[in-house]
């Protein structure tokens, strides 16, 4: 081997050397730039995801409070519905009782001159609950108003042969919370309501104002009132 061929040797493995001193700083630093460009793309990743799922929540809080609104509003409106239906079904039954107030007392006074006795006999001045008796004629009658027999009963088919009827002065049935005052005044000739024919023969009673009320308690207090003037003709 000559000299040169020596030299050229050596000189091959400095440069080997010097190679494998420095390639495994390179793929060091190629490495590390590496991690930190991909750190950094994870932490933009892990920013957006989290702002998506930030606003993933954002939308469902407006979602609910959308949905519980809703429900609210339509709750409400059933309820209110649903009042008004039981309102306007008391109404209806209110309204009844007092027209059937009324035709008690056409029924008395029809029945007096009917058997020949005076017109407006047991239609005092006053204030009466209208009591069914089916033993008596007329089976209709007025009793001075008080607080046992105020209130209309309904009676039921376990407890009374008038299934179905609504009647005062009743010891059985189910309170039904509607209280009825038949109320009536009478009418003189002059035109006033303090008729006395045997103090005053001139001024005698020709007529009587009968007024019937029922009042019942749902949502505050309601009345319906039905107002009738029967005179003495036959």
């Amino acid at each position: 081997m000559t000299h040169y061929e020596v030299r050229k040797r050596l000189a091959l493995r400095k440069y080997e050397s010097e190679v494998i001193k420095k390639t495994p700083f390179r793929i060091f630093v190629s490495r590390s730039y590496f991690v930190v460009q991909n750190a950094f793309v994870l932490r933009r990743s892990c920013a957006v995801l989290g702002s998506e799922r930030g606003q993933g929540l954002l939308e469902l809080i407006i979602a609910l409070g959308l949905l519980v609104t809703g429900m609210t509003v339509a709750l409400a409106l059933s309820l209110a519905n649903a009042a008004a239906g039981r309102e306007a079904e008391a109404r209806a039954v209110g309204a009844n009782l007092s027209r059937e107030g009324i035709e008690v007392v056409q029924h008395i006074r029809f029945s007096n001159i009917d058997l020949g006795l005076n017109w407006d006999r047991n239609l005092d001045a006053g204030s009466y609950a209208a009591v069914f008796d089916s033993t008596s004629t007329p089976p209709w009658r007025l009793d001075s108003i008080t607080g046992s027999n105020q209130e209309l009963r309904f009676q039921d088919l376990a407890t009374s042969s008038l299934f179905g009827l609504r009647l005062q002065g009743s010891s059985t049935g189910t309170a039904t919370g509607f209280l009825r005052t038949i109320t009536i005044m009478d009418i003189c000739s002059d035109g006033t309501s303090m008729c006395n024919p045997s103090a005053n023969p001139a001024n005698p009673k020709v007529g009587v104002d009968v007024t019937a009320s029922v009042t019942w308690q749902g949502g505050g207090r309601h009345t319906v009132s039905t107002e009738a003037t029967y005179y003495h003709w036959q």
